[in-house]
């Protein structure tokens, strides 16, 4: 069983944060004993769609996890729909926040085969092994699918209380040199600014030290951190562009 995750590139602008959720995922899948796992961190690697669904298809996977936020939900879609049209029979499936609140604006779509709601570590197993072993996908707790045009959702699965019962993530399947060098530029930037920390909520930003600098949209530029459309520290949220219905 070969198992693919991949974080869509953003609209404009990619992030480089690590996708921790997939690491976490890949650990407690290898703790079962699927070994066969790669991360394609889109985002980070500043990958195209059209590279993205290409690198994905040459590892020829026979499921793949996407996970989305609104911002990224299109980009996402595009690359499932790409991935379907290329590998019919991979299985495709949606977590991340946007699945998680709308999980039927994601199975609307026919080449999306299950979402995983919420805390996704041990539900995606359950996935994974159920379709290894040829069992039917309708009664997993935590879990939307559309069978037969009919949406159903699945009871929520339990909370994971003892975050400490979860394996250290599998880091080894990030780009991790890609985080490292951002990092050190973010942090010559802070150096030369005289800054402690940055802070950001919304749309506004302050500084450990109390500082505050309204030009934190050209700051997090010079990282390399995703910014507003209009880039100058206004209010705008990033388009998203048009529903894929034909790719």
């Amino acid at each position: 069983m070969k198992i693919l995750f991949v974080a869509p590139p953003l609209p404009i602008a990619n992030s480089y944060a690590q996708p921790l959720g997939f690491a976490y995922m890949g650990s407690i899948l290898r703790n079962e004993g699927f070994t066969n796992i790669r991360i394609l961190d889109a985002c980070s690697l500043d990958l195209s769609i059209k590279d993205t669904i290409q690198l994905a298809c040459e590892f020829e996977p026979d499921v793949v996890g996407i996970t989305v936020m609104t911002v990224t939900v299109n980009n996402g879609l595009k690359i499932a729909c790409g991935l379907k049209a290329l590998l019919p029979k991979v299985k495709i499936v949606f977590g991340g926040v946007h699945a998680s609140v709308l999980p039927e604006d994601l199975l609307n779509n026919t080449f999306v085969d299950i979402v995983v709601r919420n805390e996704g570590e041990y539900t995606f197993l359950e996935v994974v092994q159920r379709l290894v072993s040829g069992e039917d996908l309708e009664d997993i707790k935590g879990t939307t699918l559309n069978i037969n045009g009919e949406i159903i959702n699945n009871p929520n699965r339990s909370r994971i209380i003892d975050l400490d019962s979860l394996p250290f993530p599998s880091r080894d399947l990030l780009p991790l040199n890609e985080y490292k060098e951002r990092a050190q530029k973010a942090a010559a930037i802070l150096r030369r600014e005289e800054l402690d920390a940055l802070i950001v909520n919304g749309n506004e930003a302050d500084y450990a030290n109390t500082r505050y600098f309204s030009g934190f949209w050209p700051l997090f530029e010079r990282c390399g951190v995703a910014v507003g459309a209009n880039g100058d520290g206004g209010e705008g949220n990033l388009p998203i562009g048009n529903r894929p219905e034909d790719c």
